[in-house]
């Protein structure tokens, strides 16, 4: 048997961990081996030729688009032209109207951390490169921007900004035991004039899908049509806008 000559290219990550909290980024390392060299057919193990290790070429981690932050224990990645566009000091949103004081499009694409800093409240700090050319800052570098740790959590994922853009309240799946100790009852007057009682049963309803008015007036035929109304807009189908559910044997409607 005669060997074929391979080139064996390997390509390996090191991620470099600081403390708790910190950012971890990749420095890719590249090793080059040689090609293994054809040697007649013998009763005994083919040996690879010794591995020529090529120089190891070092790569600044500032020099990367995107910056991988530890935050409770995972790694998320963060681009820097949103990190920069999310600065929130008083060089970029007035502290008095919040209107951001510069357009996206302002921003250099090739922007880069100049400096990164972990601070141990979690909070990130760093300083820029190609960044805004300002009068404050005229060669767009040393513009400083501290993101806290609630900011980095909030869009460390597509779950996060999504609940975070919707103001998306967590469901809670109930029983008779959980709703014995988180049941809501408001009082048929209160919730037709409070905006502070509407509040808590729309509230309750969004956590727990149920609630329970009492006190409703007797006789009152527009009653659920007008508890329904306090929340939104009512679809008026075929059948009206409510309607009563029957039981009734052999029933042709589906309803």
């Amino acid at each position: 048997m005669r060997g074929a000559p391979h080139l064996a290219l390997a390509l390996r990550w090191r991620l470099l961990r600081p403390a708790a909290g910190t950012c971890l980024l990749a420095q890719p390392a590249r090793t080059l081996t040689t090609a293994i060299k054809p040697v007649p057919a013998l009763p005994v193990p083919l040996r690879a030729s010794p591995q020529r290790k090529k120089k190891e070429k070092k790569i600044s981690p500032l020099t990367l688009k995107r910056l991988h932050i530890a935050l409770d224990g995972d790694l998320h990645a963060f681009d820097s032209l949103f990190l920069r566009d999310a600065c929130g000091c008083a060089d970029c949103v007035h502290p008095s109207t919040q209107q951001k004081m510069f357009q996206t499009t302002d921003i250099p694409y090739d922007v880069r951390p100049q400096t990164f800093e972990a601070r141990r409240d979690g909070s990130v700090r760093i300083v820029w490169r190609n960044d805004i050319v300002t009068p404050k800052h005229p060669t767009g570098e040393g513009h400083e921007s501290v993101y806290d740790v609630g900011f980095l959590r909030r869009y460390s994922t597509l779950r996060n900004r999504v609940r975070t853009g919707f103001n998306d309240q967590r469901q809670i799946l109930w029983d008779r035991r959980t709703m014995n100790n988180d049941v809501l009852l408001v009082g048929y007057n209160d919730y037709m004039r409070s905006d502070e009682a509407l509040f808590r049963a729309v509230k309750q309803l969004s956590m727990y899908g149920l609630m329970f008015i009492n006190g409703i007036p007797a006789g009152m035929s527009d009653a659920v049509e007008g508890m329904a109304g306090r929340i939104g807009h009512l679809k008026n189908t075929l059948y009206g806008k409510t309607w009563d559910v029957r039981n009734v044997k052999d029933s042709k409607n589906i309803a």
